[in-house]
């Protein structure tokens, strides 16, 4: 089950990404971004 809750914290891309990336190749675009 996946829920939404304020104990976690949310990030939104906006951008196109390939999620044949894996978990890796996401993160890598996202602490790329939040520099």
């Amino acid at each position: 089950m996946y829920s939404l809750t304020s104990a976690n914290r949310y990030y939104l891309y906006q951008g196109f990404v390939r999620m044949n990336l894996g978990i890796d190749g996401l993160f890598k675009i996202i602490r790329s971004q939040m520099k």
